[in-house]
């Protein structure tokens, strides 16, 4: 790599030594910035080079984003093996993974590196048409944290598409937005089964944005939201449970989530 790269790879360094060193931290969550894009707006993504207006990009710079993102990244992830800490990416627009098909390219672009996986959003795949419970399946062994966080995605046009229109949030305009948890899109029942299926045991933490919502009620409001949806999966199969003669005594155990 030339110095210019890497100088940028020392700051993700630096940033899990620092974590380890002032917590027992095993997992941080953030965003790379990295990749295949230089300019980026509002929720849409402008490609490094592309022509406004066209926003015309080759597969060959797309392949070559991924190889550069690799580059600087391999490093880092390697340093966070070395203090057992995994990186959590934020699935988000304007990063190197947005949706199913761009996160798995990501992980194949690292050559699938045990420290990488992502922090699971659905308020990020809802407005984008994304099958967010899919996500959860697909990439089983690769959710490390999870934001309980609502968004809303109107079922008709809308005057701002799913680009924003360049029009502020809680504008009524808009075709999506973010809403406080259980009253936008996203079927959270799904999320929670899911997640359960795949043996998820991680915390999980509400962000919360809703701008038509006074913060404090919205906060108090979501997080008695998931206290109420998460359960504890059965132990057994049905079926099982009417085999047994102490059916109550083989459904116990249960681990409470984080």
């Amino acid at each position: 790599l030339d110095p210019r790269r890497q100088r940028a790879i020392r700051p993700g360094i630096h940033r899990v030594r620092i974590g380890k060193a002032m917590s027992s931290a095993t997992t941080i969550i953030a965003m790379t910035m990295k990749g295949k894009t230089e300019t980026m707006t509002s929720f849409i993504v402008v490609p490094a080079g592309a022509e406004i207006g066209a926003m015309l990009i080759s597969q060959d710079e797309i392949d070559a984003g991924y190889r550069t993102f690799a580059s600087q990244w391999n490093p880092i992830l390697d340093a966070f093996a070395k203090h057992s800490v995994k990186f959590a990416l934020e699935v988000h627009p304007t990063e190197i993974a947005f949706d199913v098909a761009s996160a798995e390219n990501a992980l194949n672009a690292l050559g699938g590196h045990p420290a990488f996986g992502f922090n699971y959003d659905p308020s990020h795949f809802v407005y984008q048409n994304v099958d967010y419970v899919l996500f959860i399946r697909k990439f089983a062994d690769r959710i490390f944290h999870v934001h309980m966080k609502d968004a809303y995605r109107s079922p008709h046009p809308t005057e701002g598409g799913v680009f924003g229109g360049h029009l502020n949030f809680g504008d009524p305009r808009r075709a999506w937005d973010f809403r406080s948890l259980g009253r936008g899109s996203v079927d959270f029942e799904e999320i929670i089964r899911a997640l359960n299926d795949i043996g998820y045991w991680g915390p999980l933490s509400v962000e919360w944005e809703d701008g038509k919502m006074d913060r404090e009620h919205g906060a108090a409001e979501s997080c008695a939201f998931v206290k109420r949806l998460d359960f504890a999966p059965s132990a057994l199969a049905f079926d099982a449970a009417f085999a047994s003669d102490e059916p109550t005594k083989d459904i116990q155990g249960y681990v409470e989530r984080a």
